[in-house]
């Protein structure tokens, strides 16, 4: 039986868009766009099905096109990954062994994200 976990959330902010530096400090913190994504993501997280994969992975994230202007679509993926993470649906993003990041049509504004356990050859 192969354990999958499928998860919708809200689409992050770009990684450029994560943190804010106050340049008297040189400190870096989280920014309010952040936070309040991760705000977001977190009451999208709580009403869904879930449960944690264990050791390697294979990470499908799947952006949904809005009307926002364009995207890298790799600098999507960080806070997504960083949150699976912190709500412990995965144990570390360093176990990610395969990941797929694409656009689809299917959903607006949301990514899904399907996780897999990695199929490993000896």
């Amino acid at each position: 039986m192969t354990l999958e976990v499928r998860l919708m959330l809200p689409i992050p902010p770009s990684v450029n868009a994560l943190y804010s530096t106050n340049w008297k400090t040189k400190r870096r913190f989280e920014s309010e766009r952040y936070e309040r994504w991760k705000e977001e993501a977190w009451i999208a997280l709580v009403s869904q099905p879930r449960h944690s994969i264990q050791g390697p992975i294979s990470v499908s994230y799947l952006y949904g096109r809005s009307g926002r202007r364009r995207s890298d679509i790799f600098n999507l993926e960080k806070a997504v990954s960083d949150f699976l993470v912190q709500h412990r649906i995965i144990e570390d993003d360093s176990l990610i062994d395969c990941g797929l990041v694409a656009w689809t049509d299917d959903h607006p504004s949301q990514v899904e994200i399907i996780i897999r356990p990695a199929a490993r050859t000896p």
